[in-house]
């Protein structure tokens, strides 16, 4: 059986992100995913702030779909507020290939990825 630093369940963003950066630090790191792919079922919607860019290691122009610059907010009273402008707030995000740009980074920084392992407490 193999012994490791760290032992990461979930190999989402967070999951990926945090196995990366720590690997990275030279510990040895691995991820347990239930799921038998990175990325599958999609499990969110996929929207992210400009900020995550300058964060994690992945193609922008491969992942983002959509710039946000506003939205319509309905309220249960029938109300709609605007908001918006030139500014993009968020991005809507391919999130399967999120996921495996984020998990390709940890597995080059060393991490070790498990699939189909269901971790259970």
């Amino acid at each position: 059986m193999l012994k490791y630093d760290i032992a990461i369940v979930g190999g989402g963003p967070i999951g990926g992100f945090v196995a990366g950066k720590t690997a990275e630090k030279k510990y040895s790191v691995a991820i347990f995913e239930k799921n038998k792919q990175i990325g599958l079922p999609v499990n969110c919607a996929g929207l992210v702030t400009p900020r995550v860019f300058k964060i994690v290691n992945t193609n922008e122009k491969e992942i983002i779909q959509n710039k946000i610059k506003g939205a319509n907010i309905h309220s249960p009273s029938n109300k709609i507020l605007t908001i918006g402008g030139n500014k993009i707030h968020a991005f809507a995000i391919d999130r399967t290939k999120f996921d495996r740009d984020i998990i390709k980074e940890a597995e080059k920084q060393g991490a070790d990825i498990y699939l189909n392992n269901n971790v259970i407490s």
